[in-house]
């Protein structure tokens, strides 16, 4: 089927706009942080997983109109969906959407203007190629899916229909065509330096219940495959709805990196409900356990409450800045594109500034490592944030050595702000830090305001570690440390 007005809008992108870069990404030598070519990237952006209307042509305006406001804001990133793999799919981007064997045309061409976009506008994209939804009974959710299925045998599909959802990882036929897919998608978009990496599936374990035969061995098949026809090897992911992830995936070497999807659901336990400190402290833990980078692939409030987000502007940003501060890769990515509070033009302006800020702190960050060095070239360890003076405050960081460079950058937060508080207002004054493995020296140390953007700098002299005492902040606030002779560049 064509689309005049499709094919005009891709040749504007493609042919009038320059590329913004031109490198494809790669994991850093501490194995935390992201590179191109030889600079840091760090991951900026959200998740916009689907453009809210079928029109192609309206469909990559969405896109277009998104990622030049990420560019102009510092936002570099976003994860988009190729699935869920049903019978006209709700998402337009669905490839397979008439059956389980050929792509669609008319959803490959508006993923093409997509990849275009995000190449003029050096956004980088995470495609994820399918979700749990057609794959797990009507019965056991709303979200399930499976007599909707491309692969249902009452659609044309190899399963049947009664309970060949769990036959999906062993099926030779749903297999091969899978791989046709992942095939179709390296030939056709892996040539191009938007595509950050690929994500198998969003959520897995919902479908696979981590339980079904060949469950295991179809992720290291897909993976080892997709790396073969690959040819610029881009990174590859999986993520899982429960919190915690499945170590045999994430730890398996066939992944490049990890990926969090929290929502604060209070039934996890009291603490929970402060997205701020369990994206960093998931962070922290994946760091931990598997020894790659990780990202928060998604997070939100208690998705299970009716008026879950009521709060969610505070919450946004705390969860976009936070696990940075625990060894996160980036940004963590909202899950809050698609409804009215963010397509209006005015609330995305509102949390456009918070990637702009972001950026600008990260970038402040890089001035003082050094034009020939990135993150990851710097091993990085926990800092420990001792909170000496200042009520409700949590404190957390990290610090690194490598090549002469010292470099520590800490978050403290108000512990009072969470999905089930009202917007913060609290100043939290005259408080103290103890930053404890910050060695002797001559320091000094930013703080940098994150809802204004103003700097403070102060240097200390350190014995023991660092004891500093902090500006008035509200909800957080953000620390650099780094030597006195060290400049931004």
């Amino acid at each position: 089927m064509n689309h005049p007005a499709l094919i005009f809008l891709l040749f504007c992108i493609s042919a009038l706009l320059p590329p913004a870069y031109s490198a494809f990404i790669s994991i850093g030598t501490n194995a935390i942080h992201f590179q191109d070519d030889t600079n840091s990237f760090v991951p900026i952006g959200l998740n916009i997983a689907w453009p809210p209307t079928n029109d192609a042509a309206v469909a990559v305006a969405y896109y277009e109109s998104f990622f030049a406001d990420l560019e102009a804001n510092g936002g570099n990133f976003a994860r988009v969906w190729l699935g869920p793999n049903l019978v006209d799919s709700f998402n337009p981007l669905a490839l397979l959407r008439n059956n389980f064997t050929t792509p669609d045309e008319t959803a490959a061409t508006i993923v093409d203007g997509i990849v275009a976009s995000a190449e003029s506008h050096g956004v980088k994209i995470l495609l994820t190629f399918d979700s749990f939804n057609g794959y797990c009974p009507s019965w056991a959710s709303g979200n399930c899916k499976f007599d909707q299925s491309v692969f249902n045998a009452n659609n044309g599909g190899p399963l049947n229909q009664y309970g060949g959802f769990v036959l999906f990882w062993s099926n030779q036929e749903a297999k091969k065509a899978f791989k046709d897919l992942l095939k179709f998608a390296a030939e056709r978009w892996g040539e191009s330096d938007a595509i950050f990496g690929w994500e198998l599936f969003n959520e897995v374990d919902i479908a696979g219940q981590d339980l079904p035969t060949g469950f295991y061995d179809w992720h290291e098949e897909m993976a080892k495959y997709l790396r073969r026809v690959d040819n610029n090897r881009h990174l590859i992911s999986e993520s899982f709805g429960i919190v915690a992830g499945n170590k045999w995936i994430d730890g398996s070497d066939s992944f490049d990196f990890t990926s969090t999807h929290n929502y604060a659901r209070t039934s996890r336990g009291p603490q929970i409900p402060d997205v701020a400190k369990s994206n960093a402290n998931w962070a922290a833990t994946k760091l931990d356990w598997y020894k790659k980078p990780t990202i928060i692939g998604e997070f939100g409030c208690d998705d299970t409450k009716k008026d879950a987000d009521a709060n969610f502007r505070h919450t946004l940003h705390a969860g976009v800045w936070s696990s940075l501060f625990q060894g996160g890769a980036g940004t963590g990515l909202s899950w809050f594109w698609n409804g009215s509070s963010m397509d209006d033009d005015f609330d995305r302006e509102w949390f456009l500034k918070e990637f702009r800020l972001y950026k600008d702190f990260v970038d402040r960050l890089g001035g003082l490592i050094g034009d020939d060095k990135a993150l990851g070239d710097i091993g990085f360890n926990s800092l420990d944030v001792h909170v000496l003076e200042g009520k409700h405050v949590d404190g957390f960081g990290i610090a690194g050595t490598e090549g002469g460079v010292s470099i520590a950058i800490a978050w403290l937060h108000d512990a009072k702000d969470t999905c089930e508080s009202e917007t913060p207002t609290r100043e939290i004054q005259g408080g103290k830090i103890w930053l404890e493995q910050v060695p002797d020296g001559d320091w000094k140390v930013t703080f940098f305001n994150t809802d204004s953007g103003d700097i403070t700098e102060v240097e200390v002299n350190s014995k023991g570690g660092l004891t500093v005492e902090v500006p008035t902040f509200v909800q957080d606030i953000a620390i650099i440390v780094s030597p006195v002779s060290m400049l931004v560049g």
